[in-house]
């Protein structure tokens, strides 16, 4: 036999003989996995939107001591005393509502940096009713970056038995170098949720009675609320039961194939 043949016949004879080994240590790890929280299994993570900022569109304004700060339309100043002036946008997703949203965040998809010749205002301190000044801050630089991340979650809350999720993103940020300061453009981005385990329905609020052009109005108020529109159509929401008023006392007649749609009659005195 050649030297070749006899170790491939001792390789097949030590797979044969450690088989039922491996095959032990496999079913031991895939049940480690079964008692695994469910959370932690359920955890997971897609993109739920795009979006990108245009770099032409900022625009430039000033403090009052005449140092200049970047804008962009539908946007609110990031008042951080101490910190660079720059501009914060809320956004609102709508998001499934059988999901528990455990976060939202921001994944840069194009960015790029500018050279600035001036430096930027910076926010004062915030000033209370109660005459004191307050220079506290939630956020810091980090690494010569502010903000250290391009967005922020804010939460998610029920709204008409829909799931709304909020997040801060940041268009710009200053990143400070030993040759200057740069300004840092979010030109495109995807926000990225994080999900848990699946939440019980039956301790969401859902509408208990159809009425008339409520989900239509539903749509059209979404429209504009949220930033993803397109997902408006095809959500899955309890939309109520169809109620009659009729003198006898409840009763249910029957069951339409559209669950949102289920018959039921009440008394006069439920109008």
């Amino acid at each position: 036999m050649s030297v070749i043949g006899h170790f491939s016949h001792r390789i097949s004879d030590l797979t044969f003989r450690f088989l039922p080994f491996v095959l032990v240590l496999a079913g031991f790890f895939c049940g480690i996995l079964s008692m695994a929280p469910a959370d932690t299994l359920a955890a997971v993570s897609q993109v739920i939107h795009e979006g990108s900022f245009h770099s032409g569109d900022l625009r430039w304004e000033a403090d009052s001591q005449g140092v200049p700060y970047p804008v962009f339309d539908n946007t609110r100043p990031l008042t951080e005393p101490g910190l660079p002036q720059l501009p914060a946008r809320e956004m609102v997703l709508l998001v499934p509502v059988e999901m528990e949203v455990t976060s939202l965040w921001i994944e840069p998809v194009e960015t790029h940096r500018e050279a600035m010749k001036n430096a930027l205002a910076i926010a004062p301190a915030h000033f209370t009713d109660s005459h004191e000044y307050v220079t506290t801050t939630r956020m810091d630089r980090r690494d010569g970056s502010f903000p250290s991340v391009w967005g922020e979650f804010t939460g998610s809350h029920f709204w008409r038995g829909y799931r709304l999720a909020t997040i801060s993103i940041y268009p710009v940020r200053e990143i400070q170098t030993d040759s200057g300061s740069e300004l840092e453009y979010l030109d495109r981005f995807a926000v990225r949720m994080e999900t848990g385990a699946p939440v019980n329905l039956a301790d969401i609020a859902v509408r208990q009675r159809l009425v008339a052009g409520e989900a239509e109005e539903n749509a059209q108020i979404l429209a504009q609320l949220v930033d993803n529109p397109e997902v408006i159509s095809g959500y899955r929401r309890e939309n109520g039961q169809l109620v009659e008023n009729k003198s006898a006392a409840f009763e249910r007649t029957y069951q339409d194939p559209e669950p949102s749609r289920q018959r039921c009659y009440l008394p006069d005195h439920h109008q």
